[in-house]
């Protein structure tokens, strides 16, 4: 087999090959003998059917098989002799294809990058730290109390913490609008779950009162049909209702499992998951800004084929949650460009990343990959099958080391670099998670 290599770029590559054609000849008699043992043709006995006439019946398909089995085997072969890696599927194109001929053919991708890491020693950022105070334990059991709330009905005007049930009616320059009207509808005061205003102007409302709210559309609101819009509520007011906070007593405990501690073995378990969610939160949060650091230090030639498939993951996973929103939609369209810059930030990310792992020689620790897969696990309904099922599936195993791998090659970078603390509360560290995933 004969190998030519040319640069059509700084990383796109073309090979011409040329196999002999005595391998072809070798699979395709290969493949017509393996055929002949199980064909069955109207007038011959199942495995006596001629070669001559097996090759006239099956030949072209075999011929297209075998070639394609060879294109794939011998490009493999190609790529490995000069060294090459491809990253994404070559673009092949046959030159000859002829009975008694070599087979030549031209196959171009791209190949990956070197990469020169810089020291990361150079970079300088603010690492996350954070703790879990008695103040934040105290917040978070009235917050549970929070969430077991009952409602009673008081005779008096609204105030911040009630719940006030409503009839309303929305204008627009005088005229109903749809969607803006309803009836028995709850709504907390304080919670900020409406627009700006309209929880305000119901504090000091009570039962059977008539009243009418002034409110203006955020520019940025979901309908832009309303977005930046003055609108006028018509509402009665039904009923207000008061909080009920449960009691810190023994039927409270139960709730939990506490069976015996009382409240001081409610805080001695909420904070041992309190301290694990937060150390998962800064693991996040310091994550992030080393990437950004990452991509900020290391800038090279990236494979236009990795970008392109991050794209198509971007844009496939678009056009699931549109079709989840809108099912009538059949085919939504999106623009991929939109995804572009992200999806650059990705590819780039993801080989500086491998590169580093490589370089440092780093191997999965086996203790975080259980502990990964244990919290993981532990929001299922029976966490240990959830387990077996990971470490019985190669695949999904791999995964979990790698994203070990990136945790790994991330603590060992921090330490590298020079890095000033920056102490955040529970709550505030709990928040910047959030963000850091979802800008993510």
């Amino acid at each position: 087999m004969q190998v030519s290599v040319k640069k059509n770029g700084k990383l796109e590559r073309c090979l011409t090959v040329s196999v002999p054609d005595e391998r072809f000849q070798e699979g395709f008699q290969q493949q017509l003998k393996k055929v002949a043992k199980t064909a069955k043709l109207h007038g011959f006995r199942p495995g006596k059917v001629p070669m001559k006439v097996i090759e006239q019946q099956y030949g072209k398909s075999i011929r297209q098989e075998v070639l394609n089995d060879l294109l794939q085997a011998t490009l493999t072969e190609a790529m490995q002799q000069e060294n090459l890696k491809s990253a994404g599927y070559p673009k092949v194109n046959i030159k000859k294809f002829k009975d008694k001929e070599p087979i030549e053919y031209e196959a171009t991708f791209e190949i990956y990058p070197e990469i020169k890491l810089v020291d990361f020693a150079k970079a300088k950022f603010e690492k996350a730290v954070s703790g879990v105070s008695d103040s934040d334990l105290d917040k978070m059991i009235e917050n549970l109390r929070k969430q077991r709330v009952e409602w009673a009905l008081v005779d008096r005007v609204a105030k911040n913490g009630d719940r006030v049930v409503i009839d309303f009616e929305g204008f627009l320059e005088g005229k109903l609008f749809p969607g803006g009207s309803s009836e028995e509808f709850s709504v907390v005061l304080g919670s900020k779950s409406m627009i700006a205003g309209f929880e305000e102007g119901l504090i000091g409302v009570k039962g059977g009162d008539e009243k009418e709210i002034s409110v203006t559309f955020p520019k940025n609101y979901h309908q832009k049909n309303l977005s930046g819009k003055d609108a006028t509520f018509k509402i009665k007011v039904r009923e207000v209702f008061e909080p009920k906070l449960p009691e810190l007593n023994d039927e409270f405990l139960e709730l939990f499992n506490i069976q015996e501690g009382g409240v001081d073995q409610l805080k001695s378990e909420l904070r041992t998951t309190m301290e694990k969610e937060l150390k998962n939160a800064l693991r996040v949060i310091n994550k992030k800004v080393v990437m950004e650091q990452l991509f900020k230090l290391n800038k090279f030639d990236m494979p236009n084929a990795l970008i392109e498939s991050e794209i198509d993951g971007f844009a496939r996973r678009a056009q699931e949650r549109v079709k989840r929103d809108d099912a009538k939609k059949e085919e939504p369209e999106i623009d991929r460009e939109t995804f572009r810059e992200e999806a650059t930030r990705r590819v780039s990310l993801g080989l500086i990343i491998h590169e580093y792992i490589a370089q440092s020689n780093l191997k999965p620790d086996p203790a975080r990959v259980r502990e990964t897969i244990e919290t993981w696990a532990r929001f299922q309904d029976r966490p240990d099958e959830i387990v077996r099922a990971f470490y019985g599936s190669p695949r999904q195993l791999e995964q979990v080391e790698m994203l070990v791998l990136e945790d790994q090659a991330v603590d060992m970078l921090i330490e590298s670099a020079k890095v000033k603390e920056k102490r955040l509360s529970y709550e505030e560290a709990m928040t910047m998670q959030y963000a850091s995933q979802s800008g993510n």
